[in-house]
């Protein structure tokens, strides 16, 4: 996909006045009874000046999440999701999970009866995957979302987690920011933990097509599978997965499963 909507895409009046367009903001609860909202200041314009990301024509467009999650629905659906979550996943009923770059939160009601946090830049993700928890949230799930960066991770995070995912973000983020992510999750997991990774990549004979999405993706650092790799020297074990058959067309996605 280009932008988070296709890379991160395989999966997900009163705003203003709650607070949502001032910054931070986290909301707690179950399914139907989401009864708590905590704003602090950050500026969402402020937000789309320093990702370093495209913003213009159809990126500035992705981020508006309606048409994120139409793209997501559309290029990938409930089979690339399934297949993310039976192949590399894997959760549990019971576990912590942390999903940092959450977008709508497209996976939540595919991961059982979990207790989730879902973390994103995006004001308009964070909303809408509210507005999805308390709708479509699973029996026995509970969720908080917050509004923020990646690398305030280890600041909004309570406790240790069975598994941190992180769909398509990596390929936005510089090198010394990815590293310090891997680094923040590393002392984040539970004994057992796993931090899962979804991004574009570039590999030696990939189809054309999926080569250029990944050149022309939102996110300016799409690399090849071993520039990925390279983050996670605080894990014990890191394996690498180049699947092509995740997307509705060719593409090209660098999973990595590290603990």
């Amino acid at each position: 996909m280009t932008s988070r909507g296709i890379s991160a895409g395989l999966f997900t009046a009163g705003c203003e006045a709650s607070g949502l367009r001032s910054g931070k903001w986290a909301v707690y609860g179950e399914p139907g009874t989401l009864n708590r909202l905590c704003c602090s200041g950050t500026d969402e314009s402020k937000w789309r000046m320093e990702q370093g990301e495209r913003k213009d024509g159809f990126f500035a467009l992705s981020q508006i999440s309606v048409l994120y999650q139409f793209l997501q629905d559309l290029l990938a659906g409930d089979k690339a999701r399934r297949l993310l979550i039976d192949d590399h996943l894997r959760p549990a009923d019971g576990m912590r999970i942390i999903d940092v770059g959450c977008g709508s939160a497209s996976l939540l009601p595919y991961l059982g009866a979990v207790d989730y946090t879902g973390i994103d830049p995006n004001p308009d993700h964070i909303r809408n995957a509210t507005q999805r928890f308390a709708t479509h949230g699973r029996a026995g799930q509970t969720a908080r979302f917050h509004c923020a960066g990646a690398d305030q991770i280890s600041v909004l995070s309570e406790g240790y987690f069975d598994l941190v995912m992180s769909i398509g973000v990596l390929h936005h983020l510089r090198d010394s920011e990815a590293a310090d992510l891997c680094r923040a999750v590393a002392a984040l997991l539970a004994p057992g933990g796993r931090f899962v990774t979804v991004d574009p990549a570039f590999v030696d004979g990939q189809h054309l097509i999926a080569r250029w999405l990944a050149a022309h993706d939102a996110g300016k650092a799409v690399r090849s599978p071993q520039g990925y790799q390279d983050f996670f020297a605080d894990f014990a074990q890191v394996r690498t997965t180049v699947r092509h058959n995740l997307l509705r067309l060719p593409y090209t996605h660098c999973i990595i499963e590290a603990q």
